[in-house]
């Protein structure tokens, strides 16, 4: 029997007068709506004979009928490209006013310029694949941009979006979106420059939600922060900041490995494992252990040596170096675990999966785009490691105190956000550490795992918070 993860309380945001239309193509000029008979009997709606229809930052009017068709929206050739609707989408309505209807929400998911050109290709990458079932099953309008998708004069969006009736990616017109979605991770270092640009735009649009608008933590800026929070700190690896042009820093990677005989080297800005190196102490001299399209091992004789082929393999000039940890091992191979933290409908921060990590052979780092291995959380423990359903629920009450606590501090920090990563290990005495966090998780730890329904949902929380900030929730 699943030991569950607990949640913690919120609160739920709620417009009156929710309902579900179908969008349909209008047989006359003028576009229409048919209310749903429940609402239309109602006396504050029963005699108008116009409403406004507000999709993203486009408003109609339509007239207000009756026919049998309870529940539909008929809109002409003009409001249908207006709005970015397809004939026979399903989509959720609110009445923000006796006279407008609100209709959404509409999510931009703000992407690389790979992942658009995947959609481009008719081959998307997985992810936005559910995304995008996710988002019909939510009733929300989700389209995919990036940074060259913009036109902030008329203020409209040139996107991707999947066309169910013809089963195909269409490159189509919308408007300006409700929320933004920000899986803007991986641009290219050309385009970095032009993703900061358009998120500092982003937050000059009054009415526009955004959340995970951190491109990628800074791990020496995320040290700091979190070691001044008292019920965090003892989680924290020791941790010192290094400079490629300061020659004081290969004094601290020095005394950090004399004192640890284990060190990582990571660089302040990165993700998947890129720009890790672990550096030790071997019988014979030094070790260095890195990822580069496999597991790489050198060994050198003295410290000066390992020291600097270490700094030469990072081409960040900013870096950190890291307390070596004696993490749990399955066959000499590393193990830890990415959680993933996501807001609900509810707006409540939720557990939704913490899968464990098997490093692969020879490799000191535990990302799945080194070849790594992915259990379900109790699996693992049981099966691996022998732990008993008593040991579980006492780790996983610690480890569901320390995510809490590092989220609601990362907040606190940095603002809001949607859907957290953090990873996190268990050392050989049974300790907790909290190794880094990620402001654009993947949810491929989840997939590999085969935990399927906590993959589907992975999806679906980021729609259904993106409801809950505009007020589509029950």
């Amino acid at each position: 029997m699943p030991i569950y993860w607990s949640a913690v309380p919120g609160v739920v945001i709620m417009y009156n007068e929710k309902f579900n239309v179908t969008i349909k193509n209008a047989t006359a000029t003028d576009s229409t709506i048919c209310l749903p008979a429940d609402i239309r009997a109602k006396k504050e709606y029963k005699y108008r004979d116009q409403l406004k229809i507000i999709g993203g930052n486009s408003e109609i009017r339509v007239d207000v009928v009756e026919s049998d068709n309870f529940g539909t929206i008929n809109l002409n050739e003009n409001h249908l490209h207006q709005l970015g609707l397809y004939i026979n989408q399903q989509v959720s309505a609110c009445f923000q006013s006796i006279d407008k209807i609100k209709i959404g929400p509409y999510i931009g998911v703000f992407v690389n310029i790979g992942s658009l050109n995947s959609l481009m290709k008719g081959t998307p990458y997985k992810r936005l694949l559910e995304l995008i079932k996710a988002s019909k099953e939510e009733n929300a309008i989700v389209y995919f941009m990036s940074i060259r998708s913009i036109n902030w004069p008329e203020m409209r969006i040139s996107a991707y979006s999947y066309n169910f009736n013809d089963n195909l990616w269409e490159l189509k017109k919308f408007p300006f979106p409700d929320v933004i979605y920000d899986r803007g991770g991986g641009f290219l270092p050309n385009q970095m420059p032009v993703a900061k640009y358009i998120r500092h735009q982003f937050d000059n649009v009054e009415t526009l939600i955004k959340f995970n608008s951190q491109h990628y933590f800074n791990k020496w800026e995320v040290y700091q922060r979190l070691a001044s929070y008292e019920e965090i700190v003892s989680y924290l690896p020791d941790t010192l900041y290094c400079t490629n042009t300061n020659d004081g820093s290969i004094g601290n990677i020095m005394a950090m490995l004399n004192k640890y005989n284990t060190v990582y080297l990571k660089a302040i800005l990165g993700s998947n494992g890129k720009q890790v190196i672990r550096l030790m102490k071997v019988h014979c001299g030094y070790e260095i252990n890195y990822f580069k399209n496999k597991p790489v091992t050198e060994n050198l004789s003295t410290i000066e040596e390992a020291v600097n082929r270490a700094k030469e393999l990072l081409s960040s000039t900013s870096y950190i170096v890291q307390q070596g940890i004696d993490v749990l091992q399955y066959k000499e191979r590393n193990i830890d675990m990415r959680a993933l933290m996501q807001r609900n409908r509810k707006g409540q921060w939720q557990i939704v999966a913490v899968p464990v990590r098997i490093a692969a052979k020879n490799c000191s780092i535990t990302s799945t785009s080194a070849g790594s291995s992915c259990y379900l959380f109790e699996e693992a423990l049981i099966n691996l490691f022998d732990y008993s359903v008593k040991d579980i629920t006492k780790l996983k009450n610690e480890i569901t105190r320390l995510l809490y606590t590092t989220v609601q501090a990362i907040e606190a920090e940095y603002g809001t956000f949607g859907e957290l990563g953090i990873d996190i290990a268990i050392d050989n005495n049974g300790k907790l550490w909290f190794i880094e966090c990620n402001a654009k998780p993947g949810k491929d730890t989840i997939f590999l795992s085969k935990n399927e329904e906590a993959y589907k949902k992975s999806f679906r929380l980021p729609i259904q918070y993106s409801q809950y900030l505009t007020g589509f929730t029950n």
